[in-house]
């Protein structure tokens, strides 16, 4: 079998996943060319670190982002675990104030159940501590 060397362009966390996803091919040999001192000191570096909770794409209007954001975060679970890497899920709490925002709030509940986001479900006001 002839081994083939494939170069990504860029340590940050996209070019570290495909480094990863290629890396499990027999023949494919993969580097990783990075032009900063170190690995995700480019757009990464500006990352908030939070998994995005799916439930704003709607897949009425941006079907291919919607799916690659759950599967984008399903990913990232499974990376985790396999890697060994401590993560902490706390969830994510959007608050409403008015009954006008609790009309948004229902609308992302829908959108996330729509791209088959688990664990969404609206609190009764008695459960939040503000």
């Amino acid at each position: 079998m002839t081994r083939v060397r494939v170069a990504v362009i860029g340590a940050g966390i996209v070019g570290a996943s495909i480094a990863r996803v290629l890396s499990r091919y027999e023949n494919l040999e993969v580097h990783i060319v990075e032009r900063e001192p170190d690995a995700a000191w480019g757009v990464t570096r500006a990352n908030t670190a939070i998994i995005h909770g799916c439930y704003t794409e709607d897949p009425d209007r941006h079907l291919l982002r919607a799916r690659l954001c759950v599967e984008g975060a399903r990913l990232w679970r499974v990376w985790a675990e396999e890697l060994g890497i401590p993560v902490e899920y706390p969830g994510a709490l959007v608050m409403a104030f008015s009954s006008g925002e609790v009309s948004v709030l229902r609308r992302l509940l829908d959108i996330g159940r729509r791209n088959g986001v688990p664990g969404l479900r609206l609190l009764d006001p008695e459960e939040v501590w503000v």
